[in-house]
């Protein structure tokens, strides 16, 4: 059975590193060992603790300025600055050894934006939004991102005027970032609401604005400080709205005057939200990123339900979710007798999972955001791993193809799978090659002076490098969610890595590379390993 009993005991190098793996962006061998001293319940609060960012905000590297906060209006050069801005953004995710940025994805996998839709500094405030809810009141961040200007953008909303009423983010409101549609039972019932409903939530959505660049500073939350959109009464429909019996018949008393616009929001995200079927909705969509894309019905009565049980009762918090889920049994794969069927190495890696990965876990060196900011921005970040990595591999960060987001979180049967397609395994595999030539496949850039030194990595972090045996195993070990079978090391060992030459040859090779500094032998040897391991099945999966 299911269980979400307390896992107890210390995790060991296994469990923390499928731990690190689900939570985090960054993965290292020093992580891993800490944690591997660590139970479960120390490891997961450990990871709550949120961080602050690194640096606040991107800069213009032209001129090593920023231009979001102060507010600089609308830049001639937006659509490569919203790119400095991913780029931002996955660096802090880098360097970020806490769950806040694996979470903040998350977050907006839910409440999903296309970037192309907006400005580069609504961007930066759209990314805020989701940091500041980060492990916070996921009905109170349901609220406020309804008023983020890169999401009235994205769905009309600013554009839905009581004369002119637009339905489109109620509608996804409703079907995507809240209660979810359930069986269609009748020509416009979709179970969890109706089409009627659809256009009553329309009309309690009037009137709201995106304020026009430059003038982003004026309207700022009073809860969080972060620039948001803003009411015109004169635009809102003050009918009072009536709900079908899905929402028990309730009925959302018109706003009466401006200040009263946002309390009918209120009350009709309270409404959602007091209906069951929304706390299992969202269980379920943290369920599938973190945990397993199989919902059956056991993992339904024995996960979902009591989740959506404490998310319900704790307001909507998510860090009691979070902390029942990650620190559970059922997270390590131990509530059967057989504890490494189902969920461990069960998920497909994402593009922006495997490349970060790979950067931490060999330590490579990132231009500095400050001093060296071309080759930080331009180079490494917006045309090396958002562009030529990420954006090749299907991962259009922060501009899905669809409102429904990224098809690994939402389209059955397949789920993670979607990861790996067609058009995506190429680029994937390509990975390799991208850090340890440090340039673009294209050869049209390179990554700003980022390059791994295989040779030095393993010199400086594998416990006996004379070793061919203790490489390959200190590498598996940290590369694969589970241990191989005896046949599949001895394939990496023998005809990869020594390539079958004898075993003795490797150490008399890095004898001679110590000796002279003369590394040509055992870089052949040592980056035809790292790339078929990188290309291995077992390293695109966590």
């Amino acid at each position: 059975m299911a269980s979400l009993n307390e896992k107890t005991g210390v995790l060991g190098r296994r469990l923390a590193a499928h731990l690190l793996r689900r939570t985090s962006y960054q993965f290292t061998r020093e992580r891993i060992e800490l944690f591997a001293t660590k139970t479960a319940v120390d490891a997961v609060d450990e990871l709550m603790t949120l961080l602050a960012p690194t640096v606040e905000q991107p800069i213009d590297y032209a001129n090593g300025q920023t231009w979001i906060n102060p507010d600089a209006g609308s830049p001639s050069s937006d659509p490569l600055k919203k790119l400095f801005v991913t780029g931002w953004w996955v660096n802090e995710a880098l360097n970020d050894s806490s769950i806040g940025h694996k979470m903040s994805f998350f977050l907006h996998s839910n409440f999903v934006i296309n970037h192309d839709l907006g400005k580069s500094q609504e961007l930066f405030d759209y990314l805020a939004l989701m940091r500041y809810y980060t492990l916070g009141n996921f009905k109170e961040l349901a609220l406020k991102v309804t008023l983020n200007p890169m999401m009235l953008k994205y769905l009309d909303g600013t554009y839905n005027t009581k004369n002119n009423p637009n339905e489109n983010y109620a509608r996804e409101f409703f079907e995507l970032f809240t209660i979810g549609k359930g069986p269609q039972v009748g020509p416009g019932d979709y179970t969890n609401y109706t089409e009627t409903d659809i256009q009553a939530a329309a009309k309690i959505l009037t009137g709201i604005k995106a304020p026009a660049l430059p003038d982003r500073p004026v309207y700022l939350d009073s809860d969080n400080n972060i620039p948001t959109g803003y009411y015109d009464y004169s635009l809102h429909d003050t009918t009072d709205k009536t709900f079908s019996a899905a929402f028990q018949n309730t009925v959302i008393t018109g706003a009466t005057a401006s200040s009263d616009i946002e309390r009918e929001l209120q009350d009709f995200v309270d409404m959602i939200f007091a209906q069951d079927e929304t706390a299992r909705f969202i269980c379920r969509k943290i369920y599938r990123f973190f945990v397993s894309g199989k919902i059956d019905t056991e993992i339904e009565q024995d996960i979902i339900e009591p989740l959506a049980t404490v998310f319900r009762d704790s307001n909507y918090e998510l860090l009691p979710v979070m902390n029942m889920l990650l620190k559970s049994q059922h997270f390590y794969d131990e509530d059967d007798s057989t504890n490494n069927d189902e969920i461990i190495g069960g998920l497909l890696k994402s593009p922006l999972e495997l490349t970060l990965n790979i950067t931490s876990y060999f330590k490579l060196d990132i231009p500095d955001p400050i001093n060296d900011a071309e080759n930080h921005y331009l180079l490494f970040y917006a045309s090396g791993i958002v562009i030529d990595q990420l954006y090749r591999s299907n991962l259009y960060l922060f501009r899905p193809d669809a409102v429904a987001g990224y098809p690994a979180y939402y389209q059955q049967p397949n789920w993670h799978r979607e990861w790996l397609t067609s058009s995506s395994i190429v680029p994937r595999y390509e990975i390799p090659d991208l850090f340890i030539k440090g340039q673009r496949s294209d050869g049209e850039f390179n990554l700003g002076g980022v390059q791994l030194d295989v040779v030095d990595f393993v010199k400086n972090n594998v416990s006996d490098p004379f070793n061919p045996f203790i490489i390959i195993a200190e590498l598996m070990e940290d590369f694969c969610p589970e241990p191989v079978a005896s046949q599949r090391f001895s394939y990496f060992l023998v005809e990869i890595f020594l390539d079958d030459i004898d075993f003795n040859d490797w150490t008399i090779e890095w004898a001679r590379y110590t000796a002279t500094n003369n590394d040509v032998e055992v870089r052949i040897a040592l980056e035809r390993l790292i790339k078929y391991m990188l290309f291995a099945p077992e390293f695109q999966l966590m």
